[in-house]
């Protein structure tokens, strides 16, 4: 099975086949798995292009809500404190400090960003 995702803009990455393995993923998981990267993928590519606040934090939930489903495709506990919502096109929290903390109940928000910030 090709394990390999392409982004819009042509980069690419693969799925660990060791952690497939480990966690028991079926075949149709791993399919989903793709599939929900893709749908990721998009949305942060539209993300780059989009100026409207509301759009862009409606994006975010999205890209949520996509986590949860990558989650439990995986065979993972959900659990949002794994997710890496930092990383959203035009957000401007710091990754450095929540990639630190991921998996903790502690985040990093910066007040003003368009994303995550106060409305």
């Amino acid at each position: 099975m090709n394990l390999k995702i392409t982004k819009p803009n042509g980069d690419s990455y693969s799925l660990n086949p060791r952690l497939i393995e480990m966690n028991k993923v079926s075949d149709e998981s791993v399919l989903e798995i793709i599939e929900l990267h893709n749908k990721k993928n998009i949305i942060f590519d539209m993300a780059e292009g989009e100026d409207n606040i509301t759009i862009l934090r409606k994006m975010s939930k999205e890209v949520e809500e996509i986590e949860f489903a990558m989650q439990k495709a995986w065979r993972f506990p959900q659990d949002k404190s794994f997710h890496e919502w930092y990383l959203f096109p035009k957000c401007s929290c710091g990754t450095l400090d929540n990639s630190d903390m991921r998996g903790t109940k502690y985040q990093c928000i910066n007040m003003e960003c368009k994303i995550h910030g106060v409305e």
